[in-house]
């Protein structure tokens, strides 16, 4: 919930769970349905599946995801349906019951906080590795920010730098960054 105030870094956040999973992924690809044109969050396509993904990022853990975003997702795969053979809504909240009864009448696929059972968000984090530097929860904001600005979203991309390439990125000292690095490497491992 600490990804920012846009939901932009939660649409890169879930292509790299999709890229997990083994999935091609495009990020807001702007494609014509049959009657609009759309811009789609994360398209993922593995072998002859082709899934629409819909993020749906809050800030707040009491605002789950409703019945009317459901509704839209849904509407918007029925309009788009030549080029996806399914839709997902992916959260970082939980659903309202509404929302998964909803979802299993008309196929909708979820994904959020502890929904569904072995696929929800926390679990493929976990099965992954798929930490936000958000976790680092002892880094200030100023710092968990301009981690951010960097689209550095993950531990693992924080990982992929050198302690001196850290510290000039993030305005640290060589020592600090090392720091951080050790504690990252310590969660992924």
């Amino acid at each position: 919930m600490h990804l920012g105030k846009e939901g932009y870094l939660f649409e890169k956040f879930v292509s790299k769970i999709f890229e997990k999973k083994g999935y091609f992924v495009e990020l807001n690809r702007e494609v014509e349905g049959q009657f609009v044109s759309h811009e789609i969050d994360v398209s993922a396509g593995k072998g002859k599946e082709m899934v629409m993904v819909e993020c749906k990022y809050h800030r707040n853990p009491w605002l789950g995801c409703n019945i009317q975003s459901a509704l839209y997702v849904y509407a918007r795969f029925l309009d788009v349906q030549r080029l996806f053979n399914k839709a997902m809504l992916v959260t970082n909240t939980k659903f309202s019951t509404q929302v998964v009864k909803y979802s299993k009448g008309v196929g909708l696929g979820l994904m959020g906080w502890q929904c569904p059972g072995g696929d929800s968000l926390e679990f493929n984090i976990e099965r992954f590795r798929l930490y936000p530097v958000t976790i680092l929860y002892q880094l200030p904001q100023r710092i968990i920010d301009k981690c951010l600005e960097n689209e550095i979203i993950l531990l693992s991309d924080m990982a992929s730098f050198s302690a001196e390439e850290l510290s000039s990125l993030l305005g640290l000292s060589k020592g600090r960054a090392q720091e951080i690095l050790q504690q990252a490497s310590f969660l992924l491992s």
